[in-house]
């Protein structure tokens, strides 16, 4: 699958081309130390920026996971070169306020949902978690009650009925003691 972000810099590559036209030659702008070049770093155009600035654009909306209202930077040191990573041997453009990530800034981003849909969430996983155990209840009662069920097979689904039970109480055990997910009423 072919990278989505490689769309965006054949266009970027026509704007170099229009400033460098448009603002004399490559080998001129480098005798030139009082700007960074315009440049494109992989994800996003950076335009030409003055030298001892940083540059600040809004994280690109066609980047997974990105969140769009963040700005990323790109810092044009006072040399007119734009900042060297000596980890990442290449010049580096900082994008980490534009990734979303859980509250501790690490894992897996997360996919923000409304507040107002998050009381009917908890409804439905109530109302799952409520058929699941009233028919995990019937079927253990009908492996106990009936004999002839009893098997090493139906043993092992006993047992594996039980575990679901178990988590589904423990589901609505947590529900029901915990404020807002965080602790119980006296320590929040």
């Amino acid at each position: 699958m072919p990278n989505p972000c490689l769309q965006y810099r054949p266009g970027c590559e026509i704007r170099i081309n229009k400033i460098t036209f448009q603002h004399g030659s490559k080998d001129e702008r480098l005798l030139n130390d009082d700007h960074c070049n315009a440049t494109w770093d992989g994800l996003m155009c950076w335009s030409s920026t003055p030298a001892g600035q940083t540059a600040e654009q809004k994280c690109p909306a066609y980047v997974d996971n990105f969140y769009r209202h963040a700005t990323a930077t790109r810092k044009c040191l006072d040399s007119g070169q734009w900042f060297f990573n000596s980890e990442l041997n290449a010049t580096w453009s900082n994008y980490t306020s534009c990734k979303i990530t859980d509250s501790y800034g690490a894992g897996p981003p997360l996919v923000l949902v409304p507040k107002e849909h998050m009381e009917r969430i908890k409804l439905m996983y109530s109302i799952g978690y409520g058929v699941s155990l009233f028919a995990l209840s019937v079927a253990i009662f009908i492996m106990i009650y009936f004999k002839r069920l009893r098997c090493p097979r139906n043993t092992l689904h006993l047992h594996l009925f039980t575990a679901f039970v178990l988590r589904a109480l423990l589901s609505f055990l947590k529900d029901s003691l915990l404020v807002r997910h965080l602790g119980l009423p006296h320590d929040v």
